[in-house]
């Protein structure tokens, strides 16, 4: 007979195993079965006769065929990245195993829930035998069931067990940021409903930050202590355990307030004043023009105005406003320098009853009014009339000077001119006024100017110990 021996060329856990088969002396040959797939083995042959063996031949190494792995790849892990991915990783079929060369490892994965209706099992394949892959396209916030094989050039061997692992909270939605402060912006989003919480994360010049913000119902946040001017680049992500989803990211810059606000005047009458406005710099959201008489507190206001003129009407005839053009934006408002001007006295007009001809008049006006920064004197030329015939009406106003400040008096009772050496007058106190020292609210006033003696229609006038004109 024959004796044919053969052994691997490796250890198979740390041991040799050496094997034989006999052999009819009538055969020549013969098949070994049982061998490891993909191995090399040593083999050897000798013959026996009634005595005893003879001598092994020469050795002869073959290496058995590839067939399919035996065994899965060990120690899969899974972990996830994102709301849509999750990175799976192995360790290679053990080598005992693996039957062949390992080509490429596949990666099955399905979701633990059905997506109308139906059960999504998928399955990617690695390029060449890397050791890990990352899954993407995933859905959001959605346990799979992850599995791994090996393949070799023969066929793929078994999967592994199931490995689950949850995809991260979904990216919030709907995200928008606005600044609503000089240094301050605000991003809102649409709540995620898986998430358990955010993070808002911005980046611009030379700072950067990130803020956690807790509650998956948490709908909006506000970053302060930013540059003003300075663009950011803001994101948002939600946050599942320690999970993250996508980002969502936008920029956004920080406008200044209005820079200065330049006015001009067009046309000022006696009871109205046109101006026409711009800024330096910065962006405009609304103007607003703001005045008073320099005698009474009270503001009127005209705004929010979209353009940039504008004309006040309705004011009172030959007097001192003060006026303030404003500019605003979400970053501030700015004032322009106060502007102080002095509408038009009105000019005296034919009274409508006079049945006489008007042969010669001669009509003064306000000569000038000098106003100063400081408001320290004014000089002012009081209006007078003189007419030989007919009778003429004034409107009743009149300017004053104080030893401090220029202040218009006005709202007095009509007076009429009937003779010029003649004054009709329905009210002592507004001829006081004109005439002599006046007392007021505001203080004591002298006037440049004196008028003629004044009549009225209940007699002829004369001045008592204050130097006022009253009634005889």
């Amino acid at each position: 007979m024959y004796e044919v021996e053969y052994m691997p060329l490796e250890t198979f856990n740390g041991q040799i195993a050496t094997d034989s088969v006999t052999v009819d002396p009538a055969l020549l040959s013969t098949t070994l079965t049982g061998l490891q797939e993909y191995v090399d083995y040593n083999i050897s042959v000798r013959a026996f006769t009634s005595v005893g063996p003879g001598p092994y031949s020469d050795g002869m190494v073959e290496r058995t065929l590839e067939d399919a792995p035996a065994a899965a790849p060990q120690n899969v892990m899974a972990t996830a990245v994102s709301s849509t991915e999750i990175r799976v990783s192995w360790e290679p079929v053990a080598p005992i195993d693996q039957n062949g060369v390992i080509t490429m490892y596949g990666v099955r994965f399905e979701p633990l829930e059905t997506f109308n209706g139906v059960l999504v099992t998928e399955t990617v394949n690695t390029t060449g035998p890397v050791l890990r892959m990352n899954l993407t396209g995933l859905e959001e916030d959605v346990e799979y069931n992850i599995r791994v094989r090996g393949f070799t050039s023969v066929a793929p061997g078994p999967y592994s067990d199931g490995m689950i692992e949850e995809t991260g909270a979904s990216p919030p939605t709907g995200v928008t940021a606005v600044q609503d402060g000089p240094t301050s912006i605000t991003v809102s989003w649409v709540p995620s409903s898986d998430a358990t919480g955010y993070i808002v994360s911005y980046t611009g010049g030379s700072s950067n930050g990130s803020e956690t913000v807790s509650g998956g119902d948490t709908n909006s946040y506000t970053l302060t202590g930013l540059t003003n001017g300075q663009t950011y680049t803001i994101s948002i992500v939600a946050t599942s355990e320690y999970l993250f989803s996508d980002a969502a990211t936008f920029e956004i810059t920080l406008i200044p307030a209005p820079g200065q606000v330049l006015v001009s005047v067009s046309s000022i009458t006696a009871t109205s004043i046109s101006l026409s406005w711009n800024v330096s710099s910065g962006r405009v959201a609304s103007w607003e023009v703001v005045w008073r008489p320099t005698d009474r507190g009270t503001e009127s206001t005209s705004g929010p105005l979209s353009g940039t003129t504008y004309t006040i009407n309705q004011l009172d005839p030959s007097t001192i406003y003060i006026l303030t053009v404003r500019a605003t934006n979400v970053a501030g408002t700015t004032d322009s320098t106060p502007i102080l001007f002095r509408t038009v006295t009105e000019v005296f007009q034919p009274d409508s009853s006079s049945t006489e001809t008007d042969t010669s008049t001669i009509i003064g006006g306000v000569v000038a009014v000098v106003i100063t920064t400081s408001l320290t004197v004014v000089v002012i030329v009081v209006l007078l009339l003189r007419s030989r015939s007919g009778n003429y009406s004034a409107k009743t106003s009149a300017t004053v000077v104080a030893t401090n400040q220029s202040v218009e008096l006005s709202n007095f009772s009509e007076a009429i001119y009937a003779d010029p050496d003649e004054l009709q007058t329905t009210s002592n106190e507004a001829y006081n006024v004109v005439k002599g020292t006046g007392r007021t609210a505001e203080g004591e006033y002298e006037v440049l100017q004196d008028l003629p003696s004044p009549t009225s229609s209940s007699g002829p006038t004369t001045t008592d110990a204050d130097g006022d004109y009253e009634p005889v």
